[in-house]
């Protein structure tokens, strides 16, 4: 699982920390809602407002390491018959 990172500004120098979780806004910009990434394992912090370019990159990458869904209707144990 990724984590979320969070940025903060003190005495003008940026400062990054693990965050809660994901934000909203990140969250849509993959095309996930809430209930999609909770099922996927994901983290979901709801009171963070802001979006961070490196979570959504992390985000996609994350997503794009997971196995893809099978198509409905196929199965492993099905064989196709060779034309004759």
């Amino acid at each position: 699982m990724t984590d979320a990172v969070v940025a903060k500004k003190i005495l003008g120098v940026m400062r990054f920390r693990r965050g809660r979780g994901f934000s909203l806004s990140e969250l849509k910009e993959c095309g996930l809602t809430i209930p999609d990434a909770r099922k996927k394992g994901l983290r979901v912090d709801k009171l963070r407002r802001t979006k961070h370019e490196e979570n959504i990159k992390a985000l996609k990458a994350w997503l794009e390491s997971q196995p893809k869904p099978k198509p409905e209707g196929s199965t492993t144990d099905q064989v196709e018959e060779p034309l004759k």
